[in-house]
């Protein structure tokens, strides 16, 4: 049996691009920070949705350090145009 770090994901559904919009507010949908990775001047987080998809947020690395998140935290966030993140 693979370890969970081995086995493949399940491609069942499309990564949405969210904009986080800091920690959670009580009116606004919510995400759990999944996985962080450093790009250079910018982090990509992937997020699990509050209606269990999976969602992804770029952000520059001066707004993730002012924002003092970290994987497990749950964020508030938007939902964004699909050619978002491809900018």
């Amino acid at each position: 049996m693979l370890s969970r770090r081995c086995r493949p994901r399940v491609a069942s559904q499309p990564v949405v691009p969210v904009l986080i919009a800091g920690h959670a507010r009580c009116d606004g949908p919510e995400a759990a920070i999944e996985r962080v990775d450093h790009l250079g001047t910018s982090v990509e987080v992937t997020l699990l949705l509050s209606d269990g998809g999976a969602g992804r947020a770029r952000l520059d690395v001066d707004d993730w350090v002012w924002l003092e998140l970290r994987p497990g935290d749950i964020v508030s966030v938007e939902r964004l145009p699909d050619e978002a993140l491809t900018a």
